[in-house]
């Protein structure tokens, strides 16, 4: 292990590895420096906004990207050290957490996270009230359009800062990236199989009290999150179907690159902890569409 850089929980010095929950990233040296030329970034930042609107060509993006120095190959995390929680806080506690620092989470959270099915939404129906819950958990852990901290990271730069085993099991779902998977039930736990080609299938998983806006189905997008007692998914929304895979790819792929204009060396997981309520938004959007 090269000298300086911090393990956790188990980690060495007084550094508190909270302080920046992206640690792992810059702790290891690699450099989230943004883009030199603000206003080219601003430039292929809009690009972006016009392919993802159907305005303009994906053909156009690779160009530009590669002019900015933001393309490449999509890079993984490269961590061997597991994130491993005594307890896997409940939706409910992750909500709490949000709220109390943005009280308008309630309000922000259905549109941003399920998208046109927000205005669908009947309070009266309990798997609706589950999923706003869930999107509400969603946005506790995402950097908001126009924020620069999720409420997560303000959580956890409090001072005094929070006790440390609430800090360690928050940050067990913080460490555990947005995934989409196809369900089994296999007696009273589950088998998650990826659908986004991370190499991320799960078994023996516990899954309580999902939510759906249309019907449930076998398709789920949730956070795995390892504890003492085997893997938890978190946040769970169930939709009937999922979207095309070379679709999924694409959609990744171009949250990637509008994250490197500003972190260049960010990683894809990296990129699913923090801005994985845009792929939960995005699948939303693709079966708001096929279904109407």
């Amino acid at each position: 292990m090269r000298a300086g850089v911090a393990v956790w929980p188990a980690h060495e010095g007084g550094a508190d590895p909270f302080r920046d929950p992206w640690w792992d990233e810059s702790a290891a040296g690699r450099k989230l420096r943004p883009v030199a030329d603000p206003e080219a970034a601003d430039a292929f930042l809009a690009l972006l906004e016009r392919v993802e609107s159907g305005l303009a060509g994906a053909a156009e993006i690779e160009g530009a990207a590669r002019r900015l120095g933001v393309w490449g190959p999509v890079r993984r995390d490269g961590r061997t050290v597991p994130v491993v929680a005594d307890r896997v806080p409940a939706e409910h506690e992750v909500v709490r957490m949000g709220t109390d620092l943005n009280p308008a989470l309630g309000n922000e959270a259905p549109e941003l996270v399920l998208g046109p099915w927000a205005a669908t939404l009947d309070p009266g129906a309990p798997h609706h009230r589950r999923a706003t819950r869930m999107a509400m958990a969603h946005c506790t852990y995402g950097a908001l359009d126009g924020a620069q901290l999720s409420p997560f990271v303000v959580w956890c730069r409090r001072r005094p800062p929070p006790p440390l085993p609430e800090r360690l099991a928050f940050r067990a779902i913080a460490h555990a990236p947005v995934g989409l998977y196809r369900l089994r039930q296999v007696g009273e736990r589950y088998e998650l199989h990826d659908l986004l080609g991370l190499g991320g299938s799960w078994s023996g998983v516990v899954m309580t009290d999902p939510g759906w806006v249309d019907v449930p189905g076998e398709v789920c997008v949730a956070r795995v999150v390892r504890s003492a007692a085997g893997p938890v998914a978190v946040m769970g929304l169930l939709l009937p179907k999922a979207p095309p895979t070379p679709l999924l790819r694409t959609w990744l792929h171009l949250d990637l690159l509008r994250s490197r204009v500003h972190h260049r060396g960010i990683t894809l997981d990296v990129v699913l902890r923090k801005r994985g309520h845009v792929l939960v938004r995005r699948v939303h959007e693709w079966w708001w569409h096929h279904a109407h």
